[in-house]
């Protein structure tokens, strides 16, 4: 039996919900900082907003979409802490991500990590090695979204 091709129409409301994550994340940000303007601090809204924005409009179940709309609520919501609250020695934001991480782990612990991801947790299967050596970064298989080529 042969598999059967993606759904067009599929594919378009989960690029359309990526899109509106994206948005959503945006808008997020700008509440964020307007409301932190009114004493309150919602922190969680950017990231709220995108996973909202994805849910509503693709209205589809695909983890690799889950996960870069993960990916984005947290890129924005570090992004909106830091418009919100730089350090006063240094306001760019690489020092913030290095202190923002700094207390908690030290530099063995971070190698201690590193080290286990690269024993234990790089993907395996076909095509592995081949899409490591070739670009450095593991891919997900669309597939698993009825997005196959």
């Amino acid at each position: 039996m042969e598999p059967t091709p993606a759904h067009p129409n599929r594919t378009a409301k989960l690029a359309f919900g990526l899109l509106a994550a994206f948005a959503g994340g945006l808008v997020g940000h700008f509440a964020f900082l307007w409301i932190a303007r009114q004493g309150f601090y919602a922190l969680a809204l950017p990231g709220a907003l995108a996973g909202l924005g994805c849910g509503l409009v693709s209205k589809q179940n695909c983890l690799p979409v889950a996960f870069a709309c993960g990916g984005w609520a947290l890129a924005v919501g570090v992004f909106s802490e830091w418009r919100f609250a730089p350090f006063t020695k240094d306001a760019s934001l690489g020092y913030f991500l290095t202190q923002m991480m700094a207390s908690v782990f030290t530099p063995d612990q971070v190698d201690a990590g590193r080290q286990y991801v690269l024993a234990n947790a790089i993907p395996r299967g076909p095509g592995t090695k081949a899409l490591m050596s070739s670009s450095g970064i593991s891919g997900l298989r669309a597939g698993q979204c009825g997005i196959s080529g």
